[in-house]
């Protein structure tokens, strides 16, 4: 079986790179098709309080490793004391090191490698494809292309900020800014410099969208969320030319 590579769908602009890409969801179908469905994949399932209770891990990696690669990792199990339904994790972040474990190689080669773990779960889905999400996305941009209206120091003003007829309000509780409108963005955190030598800065999004399962679903969240944060974000402004006087 041929391992795809994965298709550059998401977020492609200069001054930015996402750093992790999680979503979060339940599912239901018969416990019964549940199992086969994971053994399928080639999961290992882990017995838990019950035969009906287990968990797995996911982790798909790319057939060949490049800088800037992302690989998959996973969490999935069913629901105590309902085993039908399911709670998923996947998360994409860059892969730490261009020689993993050989463990974690074989792993990845058993459920079929990124991004065809993807396809192969969409392939094969039991149930319902139209599922409720919850995402996080984590942005690293560059403060010469944009400036953030929600860096720390603009908590002191604590005044709402608004783009296109959206509005974040800062969040006392946990000083994130959560928006008042409905819309698949619900709260942005700006995390200060990751690298102030070269002016690298970290955005905190989360979301929430009725979605399609399918192989496509996690680009899709990352570029949805960029789009929307990216309307509040402002571009630095020009240095005027030094002008010298003629002596």
């Amino acid at each position: 079986m041929g391992v795809k590579e994965e298709k550059k769908q998401g977020v492609a602009e200069p001054g930015v790179v996402v750093s992790s890409v999680e979503v979060s969801f339940f599912a239901q179908s018969t416990p019964q098709r549940w199992r086969e469905f994971m053994v399928a994949l080639g999961c290992r399932l882990e017995p838990k309080a019950t035969p009906l209770h287990w968990e797995t891990e996911l982790v798909a990696l790319p057939e060949i490793l490049k800088k800037g690669d992302r690989f998959l990792t996973g969490e999935v199990h069913p629901l105590l004391p309902s085993p039908e339904e399911t709670h998923w994790v996947l998360k994409l972040q860059p892969v730490p090191s261009p020689t993993p474990p050989q463990e974690l190689i074989d792993m990845s080669r058993q459920l079929g490698g990124y991004p065809g773990i993807l396809e192969r779960i969409s392939d094969g889905w039991p149930a319902e494809r139209r599922i409720e999400v919850r995402s996080k996305v984590s942005f690293i941009l560059d403060e010469k292309k944009w400036r953030s209206p929600f860096a720390p120091k603009q908590r002191m003003a604590l005044k709402p900020v608004s783009s296109n007829g959206h509005r974040a309000v800062l969040s006392f509780e946990n000083y994130s800014w959560e928006f008042d409108s409905p819309g698949p963005l619900r709260k942005v955190n700006d995390l200060g410099y990751v690298d102030e030598g070269r002016g690298l800065f970290a955005l905190s999004c989360s979301g929430q969208d009725t979605l399609e399962l399918e192989p496509e679903m996690l680009s899709r969240v990352e570029v949805t969320l960029w789009q929307l944060v990216r309307g509040f974000l402002k571009a630095p402004p020009r240095r005027r030319p030094k002008t010298g006087v003629a002596g």
